[in-house]
């Protein structure tokens, strides 16, 4: 029988503004009354794959249909009241890009450079990211930055020449960072805001803002012991 994901009613949805931007990031705790089947869900490892067509650091496994429904009605009636003044808000329309379990498990010294630092999903203001986490604090959350030399905090259509250009220039003075997995703030990029994992939590938040997992534990023997999240990129029509 299909899983019928039941989200909690009445949600209480925290906002903190991020940055000079003052760029929204949520978050809603005990997100779904049945999380544990979402999780049961992950099976082995061998059902996971990577991706090959991003930088995420581990495998994925696409999630069904009914997690992707949940999602895309929760963000059509939760997420517009924080983008329009009109609490009563509901968006036109939500599309979803992606919706999958995720189990980050690569081994930090085999991360190249892009992996090393905060990245961007999207230039596109209107596509939204959400990870919902299956884990606990001690496998680390996510954090979001501003770089340094730049003051860039979003990634847009019309500064992305200037980012890339401004992190050459940053591989050129100061080398490319040690392969490692981002903790904090560097020399390069600064932490404006950390959302700290916890089982059953979601953070959503706009895709072209400078944000990376901290990750703390990446070995696990299960996907159920590691740092498992479910993730979605949703884009909003206003």
């Amino acid at each position: 029988m299909p899983v019928k994901f039941n989200t909690n009613e009445d949600p209480e949805i925290t906002v903190t503004r991020v940055g000079e931007l003052q760029t929204p990031v949520l978050v809603v705790d005990d997100f779904l009354q049945n999380v544990d089947e979402l999780i049961s869900m992950a099976g082995d490892v061998n059902s996971f794959s990577g991706q090959g067509t991003d930088y995420y650091p581990g495998v994925r496994k696409p999630l069904d249909k009914a997690y992707e429904q949940m999602i895309q009605e929760w963000v059509k009636y939760h997420l517009a009241s924080h983008l329009t003044d009109n609490n009563a808000a509901v968006l036109k329309h939500v599309d979803i890009n992606l919706a999958a379990l995720s189990l980050t498990n690569q081994a930090p010294e085999s991360l190249v450079p892009i992996q090393r630092i905060p990245h961007f999903d999207t230039t596109n203001p209107n596509q939204w990211a959400l990870v919902h986490y299956l884990c606990g604090p001690e496998f680390g959350g996510t954090g979001f930055f501003k770089h340094k030399r730049s003051g860039f905090e979003t990634i847009t259509e019309k500064n992305q020449k200037a980012y890339f250009r401004n992190l050459a220039d940053d591989a050129s003075v100061k080398g490319v960072p040690d392969a490692k997995y981002l903790q904090g703030s560097n020399d390069l990029f600064e932490m404006l805001h950390y959302v700290e994992a916890k089982k059953n939590r979601m953070v959503i938040y706009p895709s072209n803002l400078l944000h990376s997992g901290l990750i703390k534990k990446w070995q696990a023997p299960t996907p159920q012991q590691g740092r498992l999240t479910a993730n979605a990129f949703c884009v909003v029509t206003t």
